[in-house]
């Protein structure tokens, strides 16, 4: 990857991580996968949907604004065998969610409840495969 590559993905993930608008975000995200596509050594194609019902079983997603709870879940999650991505900002787990590859959702009972239903909302449309 080129310098000018790796300036172009930095300033992308800042504006990812600033955005508010769902849309707009979303836009930002396939654009940024779309030239992280164009960069990246290819690699053998994987079926997303093989790749999704191999991985997601056991990935875990979880959102807290509370650093210590977040470690504290994460750490008790990893030691039963999950994987886990913790975020700690709303613009993080939507770009987590909107990657789809989580198959559970745990989000903390102090995180504004319309922020809330809106990303158990976009968990469901990204994750469909998740029972």
């Amino acid at each position: 990857m080129t310098p000018e590559e790796k300036k172009t993905l930095t300033e992308m993930c800042e504006r990812i991580q600033e955005e508010q608008e769902p849309i707009e975000f979303q836009r930002l995200v396939v654009e940024m996968l779309d030239l992280l596509e164009q960069v990246a050594p290819k690699r053998k194609a994987v079926s997303r949907a093989n790749y999704n019902t191999f991985m997601d079983r056991d990935r875990v997603l979880s959102f807290s604004s509370d650093q210590k709870s977040l470690a504290e879940r994460e750490v008790a999650l990893c030691n039963n065998g999950f994987f886990v991505v913790s975020v700690a900002s709303e613009a993080q787990a939507r770009f987590e969610i909107v990657m789809g590859l989580c198959g559970a959702f745990l989000i903390c009972h102090r995180i504004d409840p319309l922020v809330t239903q809106e990303l158990a909302t976009l968990f469901k449309q990204n994750c469909p495969h998740v029972l």
